[in-house]
């Protein structure tokens, strides 16, 4: 359940700006269980995600930051999931945030804007080592 809380800020007409914040229990509540097999090759599986939220996975090391792999709404894949797959001998740190903003499909998966508002939740960086030029999983 999201909750509305008041900021202190003001808007150019003086009046207080409602924004939505999700509560300090529905953070605590989402939960990704990884799939068993090769690193990130299957998206996880989303627990307690509150049903106004949405889940994104960006990849902000990218050539173009922002590169979004995934877009999770209402068990739906809004955005279907692709693995991450950086350039051969490159890390590539891959976040997980959540945002109540709406969010739509983009026309490109490179150069994605954030919404204004959104919480990271987990990240991971792929591939886990590399060692000579060649990634081990």
């Amino acid at each position: 359940m999201v909750k509305t809380r008041k900021r202190r800020s003001r808007s150019r007409g003086g009046r207080r700006q409602n924004t939505p914040y999700p509560s300090k229990q529905s953070l605590k509540a989402v939960k990704l269980i990884r799939a068993a097999g090769p690193p990130a090759a299957q998206p996880p599986v989303v627990q307690n995600l509150p049903a106004n939220e949405t889940l994104l996975l960006v990849d902000p090391d990218a050539p173009q930051p922002h590169f979004i792999h995934w877009i999770y709404r209402n068990g739906r894949h809004i955005l279907p999931y692709m693995p991450p797959n950086p350039p051969p001998g490159q890390q590539h740190h891959y976040i997980f945030y959540r945002t109540t903003a709406p969010v739509q499909a983009p026309k490109s998966r490179a150069g994605f804007a954030l919404p204004g508002h959104v919480i990271y939740v987990d990240e991971f960086i792929f591939p886990p080592t590399i060692s000579s030029g060649r990634a081990t999983v």
